[in-house]
């Protein structure tokens, strides 16, 4: 039988495995950042052949080879910093969406058992009244549990993202402070363990059983009818 808790685990270790691997990858953009002299030996030597010809129908001024060098590390900067940025919202997403599911799940089985009624009746598909009734069925206060802080600010910097491209009223790191009142959320890859360590010891801390995987749960869920639109 393989624990529901173990799972979860799991599930957010290989959160921190998907970012450690994707901004380890060593490609062109990250030798051109790095300023790596055999690739700008490459572009001088592809600069130095040029022919006049070559340059026809440009209407510029003088090509200079440092321009070219500098262009190259601009662009190359640039789509690095977007990528770590994706990297980083898909990280924060999905440590959001297991601690999302997993509060639903408890507080679902919890008001089920309570209740006798079947799961699929009484699952609560929206967090905050999850962790209502989680407080409410056994007595704490979830807002007081180990890793509560860092998972709500989890949960705040994947909305700004998803509803007003990362900004927030509250301090977080200032973007174009000068025009905009709002400031921005930093997407910071360094405190994905962070995150994930907290995710793991507030989803361990939670009251109740945890429902475990495998034929029992299955059997479990088919007898409540889970899923059903009854």
């Amino acid at each position: 039988m393989i624990s529901r808790q173990w799972f979860v685990n799991h599930a957010l270790d290989n959160v921190e495995l998907f970012v450690n691997r994707a901004l380890s990858v060593d490609d062109k953009y990250v030798r051109i950042a790095n300023r790596d002299p055999e690739f700008f030996a490459e572009l001088q030597k592809d600069f130095e052949s040029f022919k006049p010809e070559d340059l026809e129908g440009y209407e510029s001024e003088v090509i200079e080879l440092e321009d070219i060098l500098f262009g190259e590390y601009e662009r190359a900067v640039d789509a690095l910093l977007d990528y770590q940025e994706v990297v980083v919202r898909a990280a924060l997403n999905e440590i959001n969406s297991i601690i999302e599911y997993e509060l639903k799940l408890l507080a679902s089985f919890a008001l089920s058992e309570q209740s006798g009624k079947p799961l699929a009746k009484c699952w609560i598909n929206d967090r905050k009244k999850a962790c209502k009734e989680i407080n409410k069925i056994y007595g704490v206060e979830i807002e007081n549990f180990f890793g509560y802080s860092q998972v709500e600010r989890v949960r705040k910097i994947i909305n700004a993202y998803k509803h007003d491209d990362g900004y927030s009223n509250e301090d977080y790191e200032p973007f174009f402070v000068s025009y905009f009142k709002q400031k921005k959320y930093e997407l910071n890859p360094n405190e994905i363990s962070e995150y994930v360590d907290a995710a793991k010891k507030f989803l361990t801390a939670l009251p109740g059983k945890k429902p475990s995987l495998g034929i029992d749960t299955a059997k479990r869920i088919k007898k409540n009818n889970f899923g059903s639109k009854s």
